[in-house]
């Protein structure tokens, strides 16, 4: 409860500052100060979880470009604890998203059910302050240590009342959201983000580019996805969460973008970095402004488009592949190779642990072969069904032996037999996506 009050006095002393910057303006004018939010919204408040479909509040709403109508509030860690009455509290963490669940904001909602505003004069608190199954409380944005530059709810009231219009197996509510929201600052929204593409496949190069259209030189710092300076982030629930992590060993380098200056970068779908899973992504920079050289102390982040990574299209192929991007040494690697064509395929052992295929390893610039055959015994030629799929593990019994940390893939060599299946084609190599290993836990890297 002290914490409700605490931003109750916040959301008074906003709405302050709010109206000395408005006074003069009407409800259309997009101040530069803080902008009104007025949401209307429907939808069903269960115990576990919260779906409401937001539209413009008539007349004051200012958030209508940033927060369009059809925008949806949900939440599927919602607790909502009340007696039978229709008494209690209501928290949990929800995030605002467009029709296409793209997250526009992520926050924390809280506060209490049932209570109502009491009349002063009364003595029978039971009858006029209870109001069984309504919420009401306070939205605030969830902790971030870097500003969204595309604005944020600063803070708002959520109301919520039982529809008494819908009658159904779910409680359908009907609720307000009303308060303050933070456009970004000017020279933040100068800093443009731009992918080549809006749709990639997940073997392509992204290619971007940050324009800094402000006065100042802004500062980042590589090491990010696929050791670059931006953050991929792939939407996952009510988060973001960044891929292509990068495995070098030092510390951070800055890098100074000069007002009007445009910096390329490619992020490659190959490396050392797992690889790139179709999904919803952003492009994220974070950075600071620099000023005569000196750096501000604030962190600001500015965001691409969505982008959108498709997976490969199904044809008739044979592919190795590995079942991690990233292994502990002494771990066991799972290989697949799945031949999904119409035709066997004929491949050979006495290759790496006398398996069926070869395991290299990054060195110098060189792909070098690993753990070969041991054995004296002749090769024997191994026949892959069609549409058979095989699996190696690695390393293979009776070999007890791991591979040292480094980089590495699986190449596989076969060729494809004709119908009776006797007579081979030419041969064919295919290789896995790259793999690193690392030190297992407690151990220390080879220098």
């Amino acid at each position: 409860m002290k914490r409700i009050l605490l931003s109750l006095l916040m959301l008074i002393s906003l709405r302050e500052a709010a109206l000395a910057q408005t006074s003069n303006t009407s409800p259309d004018a997009q101040p530069t100060g803080l902008l009104i939010l007025s949401k209307q919204g429907s939808g069903p408040i269960l115990r576990d979880s919260l779906s409401l479909t937001l539209a413009s509040g008539p007349g004051c709403d200012q958030t209508q470009t940033r927060i369009p109508d059809g925008s949806r509030m949900i939440s599927d860690s919602f607790a909502l604890n009340v007696n039978d009455s229709g008494l209690g509290t209501f928290h949990g963490s929800v995030r605002i998203v467009t029709a296409r669940d793209e997250i526009l904001h992520v926050g924390i909602i809280r506060g209490t059910v049932g209570i109502n505003d009491c009349d002063p004069t009364s003595t029978v608190c039971a009858t006029v302050c209870n109001r069984p199954w309504h919420l009401e409380g306070i939205y605030e944005p969830a902790p971030t240590f870097a500003r969204n530059p595309n604005g944020e709810v600063a803070i708002a009231n959520f109301k919520a009342d039982l529809d008494p219009r819908v009658a159904g197996p779910l409680p359908i509510y009907r609720a307000r959201l009303d308060g303050w929201f933070s456009p970004p600052p000017t020279f933040a929204r100068r800093i443009r983000i731009a992918p080549d593409k809006s749709m990639y496949l997940t073997n392509e190069t992204i290619q971007v580019s940050v324009t800094n259209g402000s006065e100042s030189a802004i500062q980042g710092y590589d090491l990010k996805s696929r050791c670059s300076i931006f953050e991929l982030q792939r939407q996952e629930s009510d988060r973001w969460v960044t891929a292509g992590q990068c495995f070098l060993r030092r510390a951070p380098l800055p890098v100074n973008i000069k007002p009007g200056e445009t910096l390329q970068v490619e992020l490659q779908p190959t490396g050392p970095s797992a690889p790139i899973r179709q999904g919803v992504y952003r492009i994220a920079l974070t950075f600071r402004v620099l000023d005569d050289d000196k750096m501000l102390s604030d962190y600001f982040v500015a965001f691409s488009p969505l982008l959108r990574i498709n997976g490969m299209p199904q044809r008739e192929a044979v592919s190795v592949s590995v079942d991690s991007d990233r292994y502990f040494k002494g771990q066991a690697i799972n290989v697949t190779i799945d031949n999904n064509t119409a035709r066997a395929i004929r491949t050979f052992d006495h290759q790496t642990n006398c398996s069926i295929v070869t395991v290299q390893r990054l060195q110098d610039g060189n792909w070098v072969n690993v753990a070969e055959c041991p054995l004296a015994s002749p090769t024997r030629p191994v026949k892959i069904a069609s549409r058979e799929s095989v699996a190696v593990k690695l390393p293979a019994a009776p070999f007890t032996g791991d591979f040292e940390p480094g980089v590495y893939r699986v190449e596989f060599s076969y060729a494809e037999l004709d119908g009776d299946e006797q007579n081979p084609g030419p041969s064919v190599k295919l290789y896995s996506a790259q793999f690193s290993i690392v030190p297992g836990r407690g151990m220390k890297a080879k220098e």
